[in-house]
């Protein structure tokens, strides 16, 4: 059996063009067919692919525009980003960061890669459109680390993987990203993921949430699936030692628990804060070893 590694990273493909109709994005109305999912016109697998009952806008990067060995498939997946209207940028601030730190790394453009960054339920993707689904507002996206929101990313997962094929499957997510990633590889453990790479990641929710005074949101906590994601499949979560938003702590805690029960797992610091450390060298250091490992 293949294995792949999901991850949520946001890194360009070479030759990809945005799906948009014309010189507009996609309306609502255009995206999602009455069946449920994407509408069969505009599912093209680079922008917009079927998620369950959704259609989950996307922008996918090629390392180079032909391989010469089956790609190596990272799916990317973006945190909650600021309160209110500017949680919208947190798709493209995911892109920009990868953009600026993977794309002209040479052992990115040497490696056969594909990187889809696939926006959550509700949130858009500069140029392409919004993907469909509920997103809470203005301070309820917390409460999207639950199983009906993460089902639709784990769909699209397979659908990418029916298309391109990959040699593995890369997830790498960012904070809420990270959660909702760790919780679904334990949720649909039969998603054979190599690698799961959890940077900056509130791995414990209700110590999480209690830190900062937060009343609970009713959210689904990493913690709890620690053990459920397949053995095999590797683990590696990075995090800032200055990190005052997901406390190292975090991370710890979720990798003594996995490791107790044999998992394998590894853990990474940087010398950055939570905003800071998904462009420190150590983590994109991190990012291009895991990409580009084809083992």
């Amino acid at each position: 059996m293949k294995h792949y590694v999901i991850g949520i990273l946001a890194m360009g493909l070479v030759g990809c063009q945005s799906a948009t109709t014309g010189n507009q994005t996609a309306s609502q109305a255009q995206i999602k067919s009455a069946s449920g999912g994407c509408n069969s016109a505009i599912e093209d697998f680079q922008n917009w692919v079927t998620g369950g009952q959704e259609c989950l806008a996307m922008r996918v990067f090629r390392s180079k525009e032909t391989f010469d060995a089956p790609p190596t498939l990272v799916i990317a997946l973006h945190g909650d980003g600021a309160s209110g209207s500017r949680a919208d940028r947190a798709p493209q601030t995911w892109i920009d960061q990868i953009q600026d730190n993977i794309l002209d790394q040479e052992m990115f453009k040497k490696s056969n890669s594909i990187i889809a960054v696939i926006a959550r339920l509700g949130y858009p993707i500069d140029g392409v459109g919004r993907s469909t689904g509920h997103r809470p507002e203005p301070d309820g996206r917390r409460a999207t680390y639950r199983p009906e929101y993460i089902a639709p990313i784990f769909d699209a997962v397979k659908n990418l993987a029916a298309k391109y094929q990959p040699q593995k499957i890369v997830a790498w997510g960012s904070s809420g990203g990270s959660a909702s990633l760790a919780i679904g590889a334990g949720i649909h453990s039969d998603t054979p993921i190599s690698q799961l790479l959890l940077g900056v990641c509130p791995c414990d929710v209700p110590t999480w949430e209690h830190g900062h005074g937060w009343p609970s949101s009713g959210a689904y906590s990493p913690l709890d699936y620690a053990t459920k994601i397949p053995n095999q499949t590797e683990v590696i979560l990075v995090v800032g030692q200055k990190d005052r938003n997901t406390a190292p702590s975090l991370s710890e805690t979720f990798l003594k628990t996995r490791q107790a029960a044999g998992g394998s797992a590894r853990i990474v610091y940087t010398d950055g804060t939570h905003s800071s450390t998904r462009q420190t060298t150590e983590h994109i250091a991190e990012q291009l070893k895991t990409i580009t490992n084809t083992k």
